[in-house]
């Protein structure tokens, strides 16, 4: 532009113009740089992220002591990974242990990224990342790639501890569910969906049923139902109870059981789940609820008859309340208002110095118990009192009131005078004591016996005074007892024990120590105590029956058992041992483990020594030996049995050194031929897929990939253990513009889980794009679990270039007819003309309609008049040159309109 032929104006407005420009020009520019500092910082940060999952797939490579070590390596190199490294900090949470790296105290607005880290669904822990130093003006910030890598943590930490957890509670699991099932004195019963009993906890055994009788029937009458004719109908009687309800049930003894019932379905379909319940005894609890009520209401008649007064003040002892009795005790008239009153106007002067120091005492919670005092009736004359006072405290615990109860003892006071003397030894004696007091005559009369014996046998001392003890006695035990006292003189024991009868009928188990009473060397009675051991002999009486059973479940369980003494020696076996190792007692008896004949091996087939068999190590170390598989050759079936063996040593009190070993073992023979097989038939599978041309695959429901078939390799060019590395699948082999529909295909097969196919293309490891069609299908296990998705990958790269071929065939043909200035019409037999040309859609458009042909063509409608062809279609097809001439008309008008003739 030549600007010295523009005007001043012009000059200006230009100027202007420029620097417009310059300025848009500047903030482009700056926009630019801002652009490409972010992708420089989104560079980086990529670069970071990779650079820490690949230091995470080696710590969870390798070898490490359990989760607190891989947890401690994380809490190391997570912030290693994030935008502000050196104000980055990682704290982890996981059953109550807590790792952190950081020693800069978090505060309450310290910018943090939390993930919580779950195990099937149950939050165990916590993940999380803070910012120290960022204050809340001056913001850090967190990028949406380091939320993504916090989930990747979150689920990394999961897997392995599940994974650890899962190993450890298959090696415990059985002991624990064993010893909680027989510590937690709750019934437990489980039942299949056919109402058979799987398991029922021994304590039923306190409801009166042995463990072996227990069946659908016995099972119905806890339930209150005894009209439950077979177990289905033991499923319907569960259906109707609530989850959880009390139930009342009497044993065949006669015995009343409260009982909290819990019922189950293992599933939400009634008719295929198993059943789990609980039956808790909650007969105590029962008892004292109806003892307290009892209780209760004694309370209430005691107060309404109660002999004592009871008197409430406040706490500087003016009467606020005080019962009806006390007007007559200190014979006041009806009238009369003791409210306002105090407490100490009515006793003697004399005596309320007393009071005040007792009711000081009491502010000190020194409480002193029932004191006695002189009180003045409203004539002036004295009475005995007995006073015993308390506080009534409020809703905060603090002093809000005083309570007293007061007595007249003036009887009681004349009446102790009267007796003190005479009855204060003896009376000291027997109130000193628990056990009941008794005194005999020559012929084993009672001459005296204390109230004590009520709580034993339930007679009243004067009911038993004058009769012959031994008339108390349990038949069976007379001739014993009576043989004892009549050579009481040459007692040469400490005690019998011995039945007797209660009043009610019951028998009594009672312990008696009596010593003869002599005069001039000749027995004239005796004297003595005795308690009652019934609890104690019926404990004793049923341990024994305990032992009796565990002796016949000794000799009849399935499982084999054998005791080893300290020197590793024989002693004991049952008889599921003899049958399962092939010998008799007799042969067992004195064989150790280091005994030739046993032929032990190793479950890899090599020899297993006798003094590492599982009884020697227990016997050495002083430790359980759990689940050791060892093959013992049997003599009777000329072949080797495979067991699995536990071993327990077994110690005297107060010893540390084992003195016998019991090993209990079970016949898995047929469970690791099974075994075996299955191995075997996982293999042929295994090499099927291997060997597939197809691209095979495995998916976890987390994501992660069990399997790829070595195919996969030869068609990405990509070693096996890199793609089934988390993300890489997505990340490395995708094409980069079908990843989000790759997403969005995966997040649907894994949520929806439905069968489903999909197009995508990858890049191999040699740029080479190559085309895939992916099938996939959800798997479940035999119970519904879902185990993620299983699925194929074809290659149809060569279909797809086929397919391409073929239209670039199809367009130059178009374009080869439309250049045509002849009409062109290509005809199949029988049906609708499928290739015209641009001529002759422009010669007969005004008579087709659109059909959606592919490339837009168009079918036309026409109708050939009979008088065109005399011939019929055979003859017609056989000469197709005559067949066509004549006049065409429009199909849709039916009226003729000559265009012309069309020879073929």
């Amino acid at each position: 532009m030549d600007y010295t032929q523009l005007t001043k104006k012009q000059l200006i407005e230009s100027i202007q113009e420029l620097k417009k420009t310059a300025t848009e020009l500047q903030n482009e520019l700056e926009i630019q740089k801002a652009n490409a500092s972010d992708s420089a910082l989104k560079l980086h940060e990529r670069v970071k992220e990779l650079a820490f999952h690949k230091k995470m797939a080696s710590i969870l490579s390798e070898p490490h002591d359990g989760w607190k070590d891989v947890i401690k390596n994380f809490c190391e190199i997570i912030p290693e990974s994030f935008q502000y490294a050196d104000k980055a900090c990682c704290e982890i949470e996981l059953f109550d242990e807590f790792f952190c790296n950081c020693k800069s105290p978090k505060t309450s607005d310290s910018e943090k990224i939390v993930e919580q880290i779950n195990i099937q669904g149950v939050e165990i822990g916590t993940v999380q990342v803070y910012y120290a130093g960022c204050e809340a003006e001056k913001s850090c910030g967190f990028l949406e790639e380091e939320f993504d890598l916090m989930r990747s943590v979150a689920l990394n930490i999961g897997n392995i501890v599940e994974k650890e957890m899962k190993e450890l509670s298959l090696v415990h699991s059985e002991l624990k569910y064993k010893n909680l099932i027989e510590n937690i004195n709750t019934i437990v019963f489980e039942l299949n969906s056919a109402g058979e009993i799987l398991y029922i906890s021994k304590d039923v055994e306190k409801l009166g049923f042995s463990h072996s009788e227990m069946g659908f029937f016995q099972l119905a009458q806890i339930f209150g139902n005894e009209n439950v004719k077979s177990e289905n109908e033991l499923i319907d009687l569960l259906k109707t109870f609530p989850s959880k309800q009390e139930i009342v049930y009497k044993n065949r003894d006669n015995k009343t059981f409260w009982l909290r019932v819990f019922v189950r379905f293992s599933t939400s379909n009634q008719h295929s789940g198993n059943v789990i319940g609980t039956l808790t005894d909650i007969t105590e609890e029962r008892e004292n609820e109806l003892k307290l009520h009892e209780s209760e209401k004694l309370y209430a008649s005691i107060l309404k008859a109660s002999p004592d007064c009871i008197t409430i003040t406040d706490l500087q002892g003016f009467i606020q309340y005080t019962s009806p009795l006390t007007y007559e005790m200190y014979d006041l008239p009806a009238d009369y208002e003791l409210t306002g009153k105090h407490l100490l106007d009515f006793l003697v002067p004399e005596d309320r110095a007393k009071a005040e120091q007792s009711i000081g005492e009491m502010f000190k919670q020194n409480f002193i118990g029932a004191t006695e005092y002189r009180g003045v009736k409203g004539d002036g004359s004295v009475i005995y009192i007995e006073v015993n006072g308390d506080f009534i405290l409020d809703d905060n615990g603090q002093f809000s009131k005083m309570v007293f109860v007061t007595r007249d003892i003036t009887s009681r006071k004349v009446a102790e005078q009267q007796i003190a003397q005479q009855e204060t030894v003896f009376q000291q004696l027997v109130e000193s004591i628990k056990d009941v007091v008794y005194e005999l005559d020559a012929t084993g009369s009672v001459l005296y016996v204390s109230p004590a014996i009520y709580n034993v046998l339930g007679y009243e001392p004067e009911e038993m005074q004058g009769k012959n003890f031994l008339s108390f006695v349990y038949p069976e035990d007379v001739a014993k007892l009576k043989d004892a006292f009549t050579h009481l003189t040459k007692r040469d024991y400490p005690y019998m024990e011995s039945r007797f009868i209660a009043k009610d009928g019951s028998l009594r188990w009672v312990r008696s120590s009596t010593n003869p009473l002599l005069e001039d060397g000749k027995m004239i009675g005796g004297r003595g105590t005795l308690n009652d051991v019934t609890e104690k002999k019926t404990a004793e009486i049923a341990q024994t029956q305990s032992e009796k059973k565990f002796r016949t479940l000794f000799e009849t369980m399935v499982q084999g058992v054998v005791y080893q003494d300290a020197t590793g020696a024989i002693v004991s076996a049952n008889k599921a041992a003899c049958d399962i190792l092939g010998l008799s007692i007799d042969q067992m008896q004195g064989r150790t483990s280091v005994h030739t004949e046993w032929r032990a091996m190793r479950e890899d087939g090599s020899p297993f020594p006798g003094d590492e068999h599982p009884a020697m190590q227990a016997l050495r170390t002083g430790k359980d030996v759990r689940n050791v598989i060892m093959g013992v050759y049997n003599p009777v079936k000329e072949a080797t049995n495979w067991i699995n063996v536990n071993a327990v040593p077994q110690f005297e009190k107060g010893q540390s050194k084992p003195y016998q070993v019991f090993t209990t073992f079970e016949d898995v023979t047929n469970k690791m031929l099974a075994e075996k097989q299955l191995k075997e038939s996982e293999q042929k599978l295994r090499i099927i897929a291997d060997n597939n041309f197809n691209w095979e695959f495995w998916e976890a429901p987390d994501g992660e990939f069990l399997y790829h078939s070595p195919s996969s390799e030869k068609l990405t060019g990509v070693p096996l253990e890199k793609l089934m590395q988390p993300g890489y699948m997505m990340n490395h082999v995708v094409h980069p513009d079908d990843v989000k529909a790759y997403k969005a295909h995966h997040h649907e097969s894994q949520t929806a889980h439905k069968p489903g196919q999909h197009y995508f293309r990858i890049v191999n490891a040699d740029g080479e794009i190559r085309y895939i069609e992916h099938f996939c299908q959800p798997v479940f296990d035999a119970d519904g679990n879902y185990l993620g998705v299983r699925g194929t990958n074809l290659d149809i790269t060569e279909r797809r270039k086929a397919e391409n071929t073929l239209r670039e065939s199809e367009a130059r043909l178009r374009n080869l007819v439309n250049s045509q200035t002849s009409l062109v019409l290509r005809n199949r037999s029988r049906r609708p003309p499928y290739l015209l040309n641009d001529k002759f859609l422009e010669a007969f458009g005004h008579i087709y309609e659109q059909t959606g042909m592919d490339q837009g063509n168009s079918l036309i409608h026409l109708r050939i008049p009979p008088s065109a062809y005399p011939h019929d279609a055979a003859k017609c097809m056989e000469h197709p040159e005559k067949a066509f001439e004549g006049n065409w008309t429009n199909l849709q008008k039916m009226a003729e309109q000559p265009y012309g003739n069309l020879s073929v």
